[in-house]
């Protein structure tokens, strides 16, 4: 726990009991990362993201009030304010209606995700509730991905394809990868999280998304070739346990298909993928929306278009870069990349080896940027830029964890808090 927190009786984090603060704490966070704020609109109406977010804003101003302090005194949590008071502002002088709302309101969303993500996420066990967290929602999203491909769930856009309530088989595969890094830590991998992991990669493959499968196939690499061998299986044994679930997960799944009676409609994804052939109607259509909707982003690159715009104009680009471009101008976009990226720096400050989960979950971002414009857009996303701003799964130096070294422009990149963690 922080220094501007209340007092907690001092455990073990690693023992923690799963106290009535931990287990909001993990229903909140797994609120936004298994997008079950979705779901609750199907379920509980009643009970959606204003009701929920009142009342945990009204717990924490209880039993953490200084907590909130705490969080606006990080530089980054005003960038994301910005991020959503520029678009209020923006939607005060627009003319696009309700599309400039529904912009407007998504960007409060996020930040609202963020910020209650971050006041959680403050305590010293951090790193375990979160943990703790994503387990839960990627079980919850790639159970209902498999349930998704024998009964279709009704917020599902593509018949066929898996989603779970991601509603978008892409955003669902996205999903997916940034769950898996949180889960399972590359460098520090054991023969059950190699059971995580091809589970996942087979939830991701039912999507037919062919983005969400090249990343899973790099992901899947990263898996066998990073860890560091010490405490968990050699390289030897990790390869032989890749090989057997492959053939057991594809033993299982034609079982699967002959018991449920799965069509595999969307199965010509993949052959089109393995052999390199874009001629299908959804390649070449996805080619003409990219083309057309940096054509007219071009148009407007300094100031954009204006808040929904692409809504507004119908420019669905499959592309958030593209997007953004549309809505901010070339300013929104640079910050939009910047953002991203954070990631990435902490790997460059960091070394890859101790930085490797927040440099993944930030090339997870940029990549799948590239084929969905709803990146964004989708607050079960935000959990990564949580990460960037506490710094989180950025592993100690190995040889002491207190050794400190002189600071330099961006401060004391070896120094560690009391927790082990990098200050």
């Amino acid at each position: 726990m922080t220094a501007s927190s209340l007092p907690l009786p001092q455990e073990d984090p690693a023992t923690k009991k799963w106290t009535l603060h931990y287990i909001i704490g993990v229903f909140w966070i797994t609120y936004w990362i298994g997008n079950l704020y979705i779901a609750f609109d199907y379920i509980l109406p009643f009970l959606d993201y204003y009701v929920v977010t009142g009342i945990l804003l009204v717990y924490i101003a209880f039993v953490r009030p200084t907590s909130f302090i705490e969080v606006f005194s990080k530089p980054m949590i005003w960038v994301w304010v910005l991020t959503a008071a520029i678009p209020m502002v923006m939607y005060l002088d627009s003319s696009f209606g309700s599309f400039s709302y529904g912009a407007m309101k998504m960007r409060i969303i996020y930040l609202s995700a963020i910020g209650g993500m971050t006041l959680i996420l403050l305590e010293d066990n951090r790193e375990k509730l979160l943990r703790d967290a994503a387990l839960i929602a990627l079980g919850l999203t790639v159970l209902l991905n498999f349930v998704d491909m024998v009964i279709p769930l009704p917020m599902s856009r593509a018949p066929g394809r898996a989603a779970g309530l991601w509603a978008d088989p892409n955003i669902s595969a996205a999903a997916l990868c940034s769950l898996l890094i949180v889960v399972v830590n590359p460098r520090r991998l054991s023969v059950r999280d190699l059971f995580i992991v091809a589970v996942t990669l087979l939830a991701i493959l039912i999507t037919f998304s062919r983005s969400g499968i090249i990343f899973a196939v790099f992901l899947g690499f990263v898996y066998l070739v990073a860890p560091d061998g010490k405490n968990g299986p050699s390289t030897m044994t990790r390869w032989s346990i890749a090989v057997g679930a492959i053939i057991a997960l594809t033993f299982a799944s034609v079982i699967a298909i002959a018991v449920f009676d799965i069509e595999l409609t969307a199965s010509w994804r993949i052959t089109s993928l393995l052999t390199g052939d874009a001629s299908d109607t959804s390649s070449q259509g996805r080619i003409l929306r990219f083309t057309w909707a940096l054509e007219r982003a071009m148009e407007f690159f300094w100031t954009g278009r204006g808040l929904g715009a692409n809504q507004y104009y119908g420019l669905h680009s499959h592309n958030a870069y593209v997007a953004t471009l549309y809505n901010y101008g070339i300013f929104g976009l640079l910050l939009y990349i910047f953002l991203v990226s954070q990631g990435l720096f902490l790997m460059l400050r960091y070394g890859w080896k101790r930085a490797l989960v927040p440099g993944l979950l930030s090339l997870n971002l940029l990549y799948y940027g590239m084929f969905a414009h709803t990146v964004p857009n989708a607050a079960g996303l935000s959990i990564p830029f949580v990460i960037f701003m506490l710094k989180m799964y950025i592993d100690p130096l190995p040889e002491s964890p207190q050794r400190q070294t002189q600071s330099s422009f961006f401060g004391d990149s070896n120094a560690l808090d009391p927790t082990g963690h990098p200050q």
